[in-house]
């Protein structure tokens, strides 16, 4: 039993020394190294409101997806509750018009409004749904009679007001 043992931990100690790793090999081909630059770096950027949004997963969403498959649209974000859409874009292939277009074939009921130009994206309007976010989770913690004490820049109605729940 030991003899079996014994051959059996050395034909494995043999397969594992013997087998050889075999890493393909490395070749490097002359030639001209090109650095690739952002393809999308020309492209413009587009923001506005859309108007008639009942839910952020059926409408938004929809929205987001029928002008992802714009031909020339690099990046698209629908913000369901401040009722924004940012749209990276190659404006020599796409106008406005056909964003309204768009988003008037997913529903009738959106209203597109003024379609804007901006070399960054409203940071204040992006981020407000975190805020809000934020500010809920603030004035959910009120309990009867209690003034919250928020941040001093806070600026929600329930900040500094006494509430009775």
């Amino acid at each position: 039993m030991k003899l079996f043992k014994l051959m059996y931990v050395m034909l494995s100690l043999l397969l594992l020394i013997a087998c050889k790793k075999n890493e393909p090999e490395l070749k490097t081909v002359g030639g001209d190294t090109k650095i690739i630059e952002n393809p999308y770096k020309d492209y413009a950027k587009a923001e506005f409101e859309i108007k008639g949004m009942t839910c952020a997963m059926g409408c938004a969403k929809a929205i987001e997806k029928k002008i992802s498959k714009i031909d020339g649209v690099h990046f698209v974000y629908v913000d369901f509750k401040n009722e924004l859409a940012m749209v990276e874009f190659d404006d020599k292939k796409i106008s406005n018009s056909d964003f309204v277009t768009t988003v008037n074939s997913v529903s009738e009921t959106y209203k597109v409004g003024d379609i804007n130009k901006v070399d960054v994206f409203t940071k204040d309007k992006a981020n407000k749904t975190l805020e809000g976010n934020q500010l809920e989770s603030c004035c959910s913690a009120k309990k009867e009679d209690t003034t919250k004490k928020c941040s001093e820049d806070c600026k929600a109605a329930c900040c500094n007001k006494v509430e009775k729940v």
